[in-house]
């Protein structure tokens, strides 16, 4: 099943702190780890992953996979 563009579109017209916020959530339930905060850089660079991920018809399993990579990455650097 792919990403419904629609539900994009209103997820990426919140605020950073409320993506964040619901990314978070998602990837949670998901038994994924996320930091509590990110750069305004990389939160940018999210909302234009995002924004492509859904007009390249990735499936939520796919989008689900990125966010658990993008957990571990965030995770191990800085060390």
């Amino acid at each position: 099943m792919e990403l419904d563009k629609n539900a994009v579109s209103k997820l990426l017209s919140s605020n950073d702190k409320q993506l964040w916020s619901f990314i978070q959530m998602a990837a949670a339930s998901a038994g994924i780890n996320l930091p509590s905060q990110i750069s305004t850089e990389e939160m940018a660079a999210l909302r234009q992953t995002i924004l492509g991920a859904a007009e390249s018809g990735m499936s939520k399993d796919d989008a689900m996979a990125y966010l658990k990579n993008m957990g571990i990455n965030l995770s191990t650097e800085g060390k």
